[in-house]
């Protein structure tokens, strides 16, 4: 708590005393008080409320557009500063939100939208950030942190958010019911991934067939058609058309068994295209996209975990739906060894072959894949047996978001396998087939309608959030901040409609 009382200033109001008796604003006339002379419109995070004074000031003088996240040192401080007539007066804005400073990473996460704010800022209460200090600075830093993660996802988003949509849409015309993955309580979940040790655990996973049911990753999937395994099930969660690669020099050792494969919604959808004509079943999962989010309620699709966006996370969270109690980790390394990056076997292996020759080998080229980046020596965590074994920061993030996935889900990591030390069994749903293109003519209908609505309302709509990334993809491309959010929806109703009817011709 950083302050003690109020007391009456000369034009009437409360205002706060610190704790040393201090007052946080101007005695003779607090409603003059001001963060900054001119401002633009943009998303603005507020350090220390007190009597919320400047906070009425900075609103007064922002547009509709706007929005201020302003934030107190504990929970007894921000109950205290919204007991004031003036706190309580801009609470009832719905441009503004209150908070703590242990609560401003998830609000920042949940209300801070690049697309829909152009600018960003951080004023503080001058006497405010004077008396907590501390309390300043880890605001500054919380923000910092969280703009960074932020910024990553919306980068992400502005490159591949036209192709997350286009997929979306054209798998959920591809969804056919089929039987749901599952892993019986006497059997282990075999993830199989791509890294270079898998070159000498294959051997291992050879000798227990019977008691694994096998999850391929899709870079792993020609490395072991070369040892004549068939995988139970194939994941895919990359949203790029280069993923096929994986999928084209197929094969089937196996009359009996046919992997069934399991993609994100957001996956090419040439893959599945490409399976269901070799006879396999196609099973889909939600990312946390949130049109693919939308959809999964409607379809039974359900949504899965795949950390930092990785496919052997992703194998790993499917098995945990499945039932799986207990995991074994094959090739995921997050680490190259030996001078290789993968396994022998994988795609790569006959592209860098077909394109090698005497002045670029294929060793030169994956060097080059490696090397991109800076490297440092490591252990392994989920793998041993490692020649040399090396990491970049990527690998390294990778290999930290596994860890994370175990402990939140209750996994514990000892004796080679991933252990599941809590009671219950968890079962995947089977699909839901449903009139798929009336579920695209309703998107469609709603972003038509919602590019009339206020900002405010903008935000309590979710087919505003669904159409979201394909927006932040829009905005990278026309590079214009003259165009308003509204425009942008327009623009991207148009775009969705044209290539929707296009792909149902």
């Amino acid at each position: 708590m950083i302050y003690s009382e109020i007391i009456p200033s000369k034009t009437g109001e409360t205002i706060p005393l610190f704790i040393d008796k201090k007052p946080m604003h101007s005695k003779y006339n607090p409603h003059a008080e001001c963060l900054a002379e001119n401002v633009e419109e943009g998303f603005y995070v507020i350090g220390g409320i007190g009597g919320s004074f400047h906070i009425k000031s900075l609103l007064e003088k922002l547009g509709k557009d706007s929005f201020v996240l302003a934030v107190e040192d504990d929970r007894e401080s921000l109950v205290f500063a919204l007991e004031s007539g003036i706190s309580q007066a801009v609470r009832q804005d719905n441009r503004v939100q209150f908070c703590t400073i242990n609560e401003l990473e998830f609000q920042l996460k949940n209300l801070y939208l690049p697309v829909l704010y152009s600018s960003f800022f951080y004023l503080s209460q001058r006497a405010w950030e004077t008396h907590a200090e501390n309390a300043a600075l880890r605001i500054k830093a919380i923000i910092q942190e969280t703009l960074s993660s932020i910024s990553a996802d919306y980068s992400v988003q502005a490159h591949f958010g036209k192709q997350w949509q286009k997929n979306i849409i054209q798998n959920l015309m591809q969804i056919k019911p089929c039987k749901p993955p599952f892993v019986p309580s006497d059997k282990i979940a075999g993830i199989i991934a791509a890294g270079p040790s898998l070159d000498k655990s294959i051997l291992e996973l050879k000798q227990n067939l019977e008691e694994t049911v096998i999850f391929c990753t899709d870079t792993a999937y020609q490395t072991l058609q070369k040892h004549s395994i068939e995988p139970d099930y194939l994941v895919s969660i990359d949203c790029q058309n280069l993923s096929l690669e994986h999928f084209r020099n197929y094969s089937t050792h196996s009359k009996d068994k046919k992997a069934c494969v399991i993609l994100d919604l957001g996956s090419s959808p040439e893959i599945a295209r490409f399976m269901n004509k070799q006879g396999h079943d196609v099973y889909f999962t939600s990312s946390f996209h949130p049109l693919s989010k939308m959809a999964s309620g409607k379809f039974n699709i359900p949504v899965i975990n795949s950390g930092s966006g990785t496919v052997a996370i992703a194998a790993c969270d499917i098995a945990r739906l499945c039932g799986a109690r207990k995991i074994k980790l094959y090739g995921a390394d997050f680490a190259y060894s030996g001078g290789k990056p993968y396994a022998k076997g994988t795609y790569l292996d006959s592209i860098y072959g077909r394109t090698s020759g005497r002045t670029s080998t294929s060793e030169t080229l994956f060097s080059a894949l490696m090397y991109r980046t800076e490297l440092k020596p490591c252990k392994p965590i989920f793998s041993s047996d490692l020649e040399n074994p090396l990491t970049s920061s990527v690998l390294e993030s990778y290999s930290e978001a596994l860890s994370a996935w175990a402990k939140g889900n209750s996994y514990k990591y000892e004796n080679g396998f991933l252990s599941l030390s809590s009671t219950g069994n968890l079962s995947l749903p089977e699909q839901k087939t449903i009139d798929e293109r009336q579920f695209i003519a309703d998107y469609l209908d709603h972003i038509g309608k919602i590019c009339e609505k206020s900002t405010f309302e903008l935000k309590k709509d979710e087919y505003f959030y669904g159409v979201l990334p394909f927006v932040a993809w829009q905005k990278n491309m026309l590079k214009d901040d003259n165009i308003s959010i509204f425009e942008h929806l327009k623009l991207a109703y148009d775009d969705i409609n044209r290539y929707t009817n296009i792909y149902e011709e």
